[in-house]
């Protein structure tokens, strides 16, 4: 979805709420496909980079990879609506501020949802940790569960 609307309005908390729920009516539409052979393009990014180079380069010759790609790349942050799994060390379906932060950060205890954060479900974070101190990302995500 666009932040801005015509003349360079932001879009308002309302409008943002809409969209979202458009988004998690279309992602349970989706979970109906069934997709054989995917690797995540997630996964992809984890390469080197000259042979990411190489398999984008591929991918991007099909127009509907083009237009997804760049709309993942040109976006200020992509929304996942991952499946939360409980793990063996989680009481019932407990969701304390630590099991959150774990599912966050990298997809919880489980490894489940580790290898791609863009696919499993719940929501989590893609950080570049060399540019951002530790403690600066564990404020951010106490804050973003503190405000959810």
């Amino acid at each position: 979805m666009d932040v801005q609307k015509e003349c360079n309005q932001q879009v308002n908390e309302e409008d943002l709420v809409v969209a979202l729920e458009h988004m998690i009516r279309m992602a349970a539409e989706l979970n109906s496909i069934i997709v054989t052979d995917n690797v995540e393009v997630g996964m992809l990014t984890a390469l080197p980079r000259p042979i990411w180079a190489n398999i984008r380069n591929e991918l991007i010759k099909d127009s509907m990879n083009f237009d997804s790609l760049r709309s993942i790349e040109e976006s200020i942050c992509v929304i996942c609506l991952d499946k939360w799994k409980i793990d063996e060390n989680t009481p019932g379906d407990s969701r304390d501020q630590v099991s959150m932060a774990e599912q966050i950060l990298y997809g919880g205890k489980d490894m489940v949802n580790s290898s791609n954060r863009c696919s499993d479900g719940v929501w989590g974070m893609n950080t570049e940790i060399s540019s951002v101190d530790g403690i600066v990302i564990n404020r951010l995500v106490e804050d973003l569960i503190h405000y959810t």
